[in-house]
């Protein structure tokens, strides 16, 4: 008699072979499931990494800012020293002693090379002699005429008298303008550079008026000659001078004036 029951049969009924295939299927999952913790933990220090990472950027970035913020206020504080450094400087340095036109011409154009900034500040600090300056833009003596003169030699001398108006309205809205002039007595029709002034009148005039100034002077001696005055020195009332001026000037007689 033969027996039909075939070798898989067998195995597949075998108590000993369904444990061992347990065991391999129970070992395959713990496999997969440490794999999967093992990939999942990797990830996610990856994506912590990369997060750090981008804190980290950003932290940078926000420094740098920061430090460049900081480097542009210093600048900017630098820069602010200087320019109201600068502007203290010139309003303090300008002074009656810089009063005569030669001087008051370089004073406006000194002003007009400044930066804004600078002129801004001079403008605070010293607003009437910035205006004052800038009045004189031009030629200073062009800002005055004179008329109304009277130059005659008699048998006691020279007799003289002449008034003298400011044209310049931006010049004379500021207030009464100190003037002195130099009176001449030439052939020519300007003095020479090396002649003496025979009078000297120093004089004030208001604003919107005028000042007549004359004087009674011995005879000088040029025959056929004419009084010419010319403007030494322009300066607004008021302003503070300079008690030790960087130039000096020969001492003349000062005429008599009034004012219209």
């Amino acid at each position: 008699m033969t027996n039909d029951a075939s070798p898989s049969a067998n195995v597949e009924s075998s108590p000993g072979t369904y444990k061992i295939m347990t065991i391999i299927a129970t070992v395959l999952c713990l496999c997969l499931l440490g794999a999967s913790i093992f990939l999942g933990s990797g990830a996610h220090s990856q994506s912590t990494k990369a997060a750090q990472t981008r804190a980290d950027t950003e932290s940078l970035r926000a420094k740098k800012k920061d430090a460049e913020t900081e480097t542009a206020n210093v600048r900017t504080q630098i820069t602010s020293t200087k320019v109201e450094g600068s502007a203290k400087t010139w309003c303090d340095e300008f002074t009656s002693a810089y009063s005569t036109p030669k001087s008051l011409t370089n004073a406006s154009g000194e002003l007009s090379s400044k930066t804004q900034n600078q002129r801004d500040a001079i403008a605070q600090l010293c607003p009437e002699k910035k205006a004052f300056v800038e009045a004189l833009h031009a030629s200073p003596e062009s800002s005055f005429e004179t008329s109304s003169q009277t130059c005659e030699i008699t048998d006691e001398g020279l007799t003289f008298s002449e008034t003298m108006t400011i044209t310049n309205k931006q010049l004379s809205d500021l207030g009464d303008i100190d003037v002195t002039v130099d009176l001449y007595y030439t052939k020519g029709t300007k003095p020479a550079k090396d002649a003496k002034p025979i009078g000297t009148f120093s004089f004030t005039i208001s604003s919107g008026g005028s000042a007549t100034y004359s004087e009674n002077l011995p005879d000088p001696g040029v025959p056929g000659g004419k009084c010419i005055t010319k403007v030494q020195s322009i300066w607004m009332s008021g302003f503070v001078s300079n008690p030790c001026p960087t130039h000096h000037r020969p001492k003349s007689r000062t005429g008599m004036y009034t004012h219209e």
